[in-house]
């Protein structure tokens, strides 16, 4: 029914340079060019040819290009005004030359320690992103039987982002790290008649949808709080939770303002270990890992209408309202190692999903049931 065959090499050369003028100033520098070359074939099954043995295709994209060069290049300079005080400022560079698009990214942070062990910190970044490179060869298949690349002219995906964060280290091996953020990205992809459908959500699924006709009209926004509390192994122990608080929304072309299909809204990982040394050459080790998520984002399906066009029907008009059930998942792993004078071996149990715990993967439309089910994903799994 349908076959693919992409093909993407890169060849990149990099230079960095870092010069130290003195204890108190620093410069850092860097130039890159990457040559990417594509070979993207695609094609859909139209039907019989005459000969029941031959089927007929219909290619969608058939692109060979070579020298798609990225070229990229910064400039980066540090003064410590006291041992307290620290300020950064620089420039971004790049510019793809297939379409000839290129950005300029001023970035910026100041950095204050105001007692030992404290610091505070504020950045500020104008970044901008390339476009994943099928989306450029796109092309619309028009009546008269010749293909178009409607994608050609996009433009970088832009971003305005800040962040505001504090540190502090209580000794040597205890620290905590509380950081908030906002970021504006506008420029992203949407289609040009008015729809959902926007970049901001590429990557949540594993097959892209080759959507041509697009134009950098779309918007996003994604704030949030993230909490870093962290004991280094010492004293045969070690942990660390990580904690994240986040709202992610965007608007397509119809400029509805919807949750993203990353907007699950927390995110926690908790993790730890302990060792016990077993006579002169052994060690004994557990280790833990609990991960809580919210659950991922998703369009229903309309069963009456899948049913009646045999074939996937969505409510579009909820896209990316419902929510799966939260993901929750513990893994474990109990280790023995012995050190010899020339050799060293390892004994080990790892155990994914150790709760078994049945965590939704995605819901679907069974053709042949008529009916929604539900796939999970990775249940139990010992090593």
């Amino acid at each position: 029914f349908y076959h693919e065959n992409n093909v993407q090499w890169k060849l990149g050369w990099y230079s960095d340079l870092v010069k130290k003028f003195n204890a108190r100033n620093t410069l850092e520098a860097g130039f890159s060019v990457e040559n990417h070359s594509i070979s993207y074939i695609d094609s859909i099954y139209t039907g019989w040819t005459n000969q029941e043995t031959d089927r007929e295709y219909l290619l969608q994209t058939n692109t060979q290009k070579d020298n798609l060069l990225l070229i990229q290049s910064y400039g980066q300079y540090q003064h410590r005004f006291t041992n307290r005080l620290s300020v950064y400022g620089g420039l971004h560079y790049q510019n793809f030359t297939y379409n000839h698009t290129q950005s300029l990214e001023p970035r910026f942070s100041l950095e204050w320690k105001p007692r030992q062990y404290h610091s505070l910190s504020f950045g500020y970044g104008y970044h901008t992103q390339l476009q994943p490179l099928f989306l450029y060869f796109v092309e619309t298949y028009l009546p008269d039987g010749r293909y178009v690349q409607t994608n050609k002219s996009l433009g970088f995906t832009r971003s305005n982002q800040w962040v505001l964060s504090y540190h502090h280290s209580f000794n040597q091996n205890l620290r905590l790290k509380v950081e908030t953020y906002y970021q504006h990205q506008h420029n992203i992809p949407v289609e040009k008649s008015e729809s959902f459908f926007s970049l901001a959500n590429y990557g949540a699924s594993f097959h892209q949808v080759r959507i041509d006709s697009l134009i950098n009209a779309g918007t996003s926004r994604n704030y949030g709080l993230e909490l870093t509390f962290e004991k280094f192994f010492s004293d045969k122990y070690y942990f660390l939770l990580t904690t994240s608080l986040f709202d992610s929304k965007y608007r397509g072309s119809n400029n509805i303002l919807r949750n993203t299909a990353f907007n699950g809204n927390y995110v926690v990982n908790l993790l730890g270990g302990y060792e016990h040394a077993l006579g002169k050459r052994g060690t004994l080790a557990l280790n833990l890992r609990f991960v809580a998520a919210g659950g991922k984002r998703y369009t229903p399906l309309d069963v009456e209408k899948s049913i009646e066009k045999d074939n996937p029907q969505y409510i579009v008009q909820q896209a990316y309202e419902r929510q799966h059930k939260d993901y929750l998942r513990l893994d474990g792993r109990l280790s023995y190692q012995l050190n010899g004078q020339n050799i060293s071996q390892e004994w080990a149990i790892d155990v994914t999903n150790l709760t078994d715990r049945k965590n939704v993967f995605s819901k679907n439309y069974n053709r042949v049931e008529n009916r929604v089910i539900t796939e999970y994903q990775q249940r139990i799994f010992p090593i």
